[in-house]
């Protein structure tokens, strides 16, 4: 195999069933991993040529016009059935229909599809009817499928019938390029990390290791599809209607690779390595792509920018420095921060600060070693938001050993200081890989974990809670209980915070990087974002799909009756 051959880079379409949304599920950003790969492959000389099919079946086949039913990327069977022979005409058509957006021909020899993170099944069906595709079409071509853990859904077409050559996970940039160019040799795929390969009918796997962040390369990418135009929702808003802003990119970047702490439920604490890149190289990067690409709004997607104080003092230096205007978005811990820092981070352009919070309780926050100090955090967030910043926090519910009084505690906190809380993010827990929990489950008073493909069912898809992992707690809850707990305690915290959710579907990072580039009063900032968010969440209350959803969630017909209080408490506060 030569190296000056062509390769394909794909991300493949995820799709979300149309009695819940109606829309796929498409991105306000061009995909990071996608340009990193890229970016990488070109650097060393390899004929690179990358495709967001995602974005172009959002943009061009799935139109009020040319809608089709996205159901069946959620019927594991049918697709299974039909990949291993069996006759389906509906989805002979898909699969042409959206395989032909990539335009391969004979010249394209290797084709990495990208799948990306998402508990629904979507991503993984789409993936092996478009590798079934064009393998029958090429029977030479060489499919590399490269993604998240949900990649052991792939096994079996790994032999019988064979759709890919090989599986890539973890940070794919260096061992796709070290795959290809050994791609001959057999012998040395055992080297290379985070591969997954058959042989001799055994799948085998290597550990994958973290990589130093790369500048991405988003050229081939249709950018104009990810613009994000707000004049004609700001026309519609009594305080936005005088307002004017072009439309905009925003791009994703990423300069923090690992986590130097180590969470016990985050998939970075089984991990040891982490890379931070020199700010000088960060602020040259973030240069080179505003101006290539006309844009200043950027969403870091680093675990925590202020892994030290001294780290983010010289990032936020050196961009100050350098007089890049430029509004920026990332993820925070409550320690490494101060009222000098988050000054310092506002002047740089920082406009909303995502704070891991997790839980409240004490004895919580140190058994998944947390290691911050709950009392500092009240201060954190009220001087992040009298700065200016957009606060957000995010809460797990159901953690292991999770109590009602743990529950009680994190409800009683989020009251107290909801004046500072812009956003609540809430997660239900669930197993990552890579973890401490899942690395040494004893330890943290966990046994019998086994793998779940509950996110693989359509029941799965109208309840809040997914599982990768199934496990029972020592001397506690077995897992039939627990997974009702995590959903109980979920419901406990969510329905009492209704108001300072996200805006319910709708883009609300592009919106507040619009309401930040013409406002610069934070006041201002909410009254204009909740106005749109609560008139919203009315449009969408009379639908029947939120109804259905909604309603779905409980389990009984007295969880309803206890539960619904809330969420009609909280209708009526947006209707009346």
């Amino acid at each position: 195999m030569k190296l000056n051959n062509k390769i394909k880079i794909v991300r493949v379409p995820v799709f979300r069933p149309f009695f819940l949304s109606g829309f796929l599920e498409a991105p306000y950003f061009p995909p990071l991993g996608l340009a990193t790969i890229t970016a990488y492959l070109r650097s060393k000389g390899l004929n690179v040529e990358q495709q967001d099919l995602n974005i172009e079946v959002h943009k061009s086949i799935l139109t009020s016009k040319n809608k089709f039913n996205a159901n069946v990327f959620f019927d594991k069977k049918r697709v299974f059935d039909y990949l291993k022979g069996k006759k389906d005409k509906y989805l002979d058509f898909l699969s042409e229909k959206i395989s032909k957006e990539m335009n391969i021909n004979n010249e394209v020899k290797i084709l990495l599809l990208s799948i990306e993170e998402n508990f629904m099944i979507s991503p993984i069906l789409s993936a092996l009817l478009i590798a079934n595709y064009w393998k029958n079409k090429y029977s030479n071509l060489i499919i590399i499928a490269g993604g998240s853990e949900t990649l052991y859904e792939l096994f079996p077409f790994m032999n019988n019938p064979k759709l890919f050559d090989f599986l890539v996970y973890g940070c794919g940039e260096i061992s796709v390029y070290k795959l290809i160019k050994n791609i001959e040799n057999k012998t040395a795929f055992k080297k290379i990390s985070g591969l997954i390969y058959y042989d001799k009918k055994i799948i085998k796997k290597t550990l994958p290791k973290l990589t130093k962040p790369v500048k991405p390369d988003f050229d081939d990418l249709p950018l104009e599809k990810y613009m994000w135009s707000p004049n004609k929702h700001f026309n519609n808003y009594k305080l936005l209607k005088h307002k004017k802003i072009e439309p905009f990119l925003i791009l994703p970047y990423q300069f923090i690779s690992g986590c130097p702490f180590h969470c016990a439920f985050c998939p970075m604490s089984g991990i040891k390595e982490y890379y931070l890149k020199n700010p000088k190289e960060v602020v040259e990067d973030l240069k080179f792509l505003s101006e290539k690409y006309n844009t200043k709004y950027f969403f870091f997607l680093n675990s925590n920018i202020n892994v030290s104080k001294k780290y983010i003092i010289s990032l936020c230096d050196e961009i100050i420095k350098s007089e890049l205007k430029i509004f920026w978005m990332d993820c925070a811990r409550f320690d490494n921060i101060n009222r000098v820092i988050l000054t310092k981070m506002k002047k740089a352009g920082c406009i909303r600060l995502t704070f891991g919070l997790e839980t409240t309780s004490e004895r919580l926050l140190k058994y998944v070693h947390k290691n911050i100090n709950i009392e500092k955090v009240p201060g954190i967030l009220k001087i992040a938001s009298e700065l200016g910043i957009w606060t957000a926090v995010e809460i797990i519910a159901g953690l292991p050993t999770e109590t009602e009084k743990d529950i009680q505690t994190t409800k009683n906190f989020l009251k107290k200081n909801i004046k500072y809380l812009d956003n609540i993010f809430f997660f239900t827990f669930h197993i990552e890989p890579h973890s401490l929990f899942l690395k040494y489950p004893e330890k943290y008073g966990l046994k019998n974990i086994k793998k779940s493909a509950s996110f693989s069912t359509m029941k799965q898809l109208t309840s809040a809670v997914n599982f990768r992992y199934s496990f029972d707690e020592i001397g506690g809850l077995c897992w039939e209980h627990k997974k009702n707990q995590i959903a109980n305690s979920f419901s406990k915290l969510r329905y009492d915070n209704y108001m300072n959710e996200n805006i319910y579907q709708y883009d609300s990072v592009p919106f507040l990087f619009s309401l930040y580039s013409v406002f610069d009063n934070k006041d201002l900032i909410k009254d204009a974002y909740f106005e749109v968010k609560n008139k919203l969440y009315k449009k969408y209350l009379f639908e029947p799909c939120f109804f259905i959803k909604t309603i779905l969630r409980f389990k009984s017909f007295s969880e309803l009756r206890r539960k619904g209080i809330s969420f009609l408490s909280w209708a009526f506060k947006i209707t009346k």
